[in-house]
């Protein structure tokens, strides 16, 4: 079998494929033909399950994309508050150094 092409590709051949029977009452195949749709079924699920990680992923991503934004304004926020004093000058604390 050739390498998988997309997931909707993959599922359009098989209804073509399969379409040719519709209809019909009864469907006879062989054991080898069975084992070919099974085998192509399991491809087409695993592309799906490819496809729903990547999704997965790049909305996780968007997501801590859009985080890190907030988080970085609160904290530059928060800085501002505290690195000034009341008449606006920057306060420098020593830590513990003496001058």
């Amino acid at each position: 079998m050739s390498l998988p092409g997309s997931t909707s590709d993959e599922l359009e051949t098989l209804i073509r494929e399969l379409s040719a029977h519709c209809g019909a009452d009864e469907i006879i195949m062989s054991g080898q033909a069975y084992d070919l749709l099974v085998s192509r079924l399991a491809v087409i699920r695993k592309l799906a399950v490819n496809d729903e990680r990547e999704l997965g992923a790049r909305r996780l991503a968007d997501a801590a994309r859009s985080g890190r934004t907030v988080v970085d304004q609160l904290a530059t926020d928060q800085f501002n508050g505290l690195a000034r004093d009341a008449d606006d000058k920057i306060v420098r604390p020593e830590f513990g150094r003496k001058s």
